[in-house]
């Protein structure tokens, strides 16, 4: 990496973090990655990479972390047919040139449809009150603990959902005060995209949002076909 910036003559951009999220079960990571992650000394990486940077004159840009990855999975993964990783590293490389992550038009209207917000609710009050019969009934104490685990997840989600466009300030500090238009709505959008549309909590094939991105988003209908997340009480809701 910094022999190629070396080469040249442009800057590092790296997240300003001290340790990798851990991955668990069921996330779509893998066991062999997750296994590789919790070893990985990422923080003592960052600082080789530093050294070494310094060493050769080259410059080093540490930014915000704060949802690089969500922006990217949501607005460069399905536009410019990314991975997700790769995605990510472009909106940090963007961050760090102080470029805004503007919400795309076609998402921001999507946040004011009501439709849209009132089947993501749905769709998480109904996986809520799935999974608090199967806690009740459940007599194994880890599958208890994670129910309970995933039940924050879900309150925490209909929060967001209730408020798509946050609060006064909330944007403070995200990116330096580049991106006035907070981080809530990017949040709002993954938890009503992600786990409701495509079936993961991170999914790896984005493409699908390539329609709503572009502003083809015609709302939630009733019909015969399947929830695209395949949620709990949601098989009279499609999405087409």
């Amino acid at each position: 990496m910094v022999a190629v910036a070396e080469e040249h003559g442009v800057a590092i951009a790296t997240e300003k973090l001290k340790y990798l999220r851990k991955s668990r079960r069921g996330d779509g990571s893998g066991r062999a990655f997750r296994h590789k992650q919790h070893r990985f000394a990422y923080r003592s990486l960052l600082e080789k990479i530093h050294s070494l940077a310094r060493k050769r004159g080259v410059e080093v840009l540490e930014v915000s972390p704060q949802d690089t990855s969500t922006i990217g999975m949501l607005k460069y993964a399905p536009g410019l047919s990314l991975s997700k990783d790769v995605a990510a590293a472009y909106v940090i490389g963007r961050r760090a040139l102080g470029f805004e992550e503007k919400l795309p038009k076609g998402y921001e209207a999507l946040l004011k449809d009501e439709s849209f917000l009132r089947e993501a609710r749905s769709f998480y009050e109904a996986r809520m009150a799935q999974l608090q019969r199967e806690r009740k009934e459940e007599k194994n104490p880890y599958l208890k603990r994670r129910w309970s685990r995933e039940l924050r997840r879900i309150q925490s989600a209909l929060a967001s959902l209730s408020s798509p466009w946050g609060s006064p300030g909330s944007w403070k500090g995200v990116t330096e005060g580049r991106n006035p238009s907070g981080a809530h709505p990017w949040r709002v959008l993954r938890v009503g995209l992600f786990l409701p549309l495509l079936g993961l909590e991170v999914p790896r094939d984005l493409s699908p949002l390539k329609p709503i991105l572009h502003g083809s988003w015609e709302g939630w209908k009733v019909g015969s076909g399947p929830h695209p997340g395949g949620g709990p009480g949601c098989a009279n809701v499609h999405f087409y």
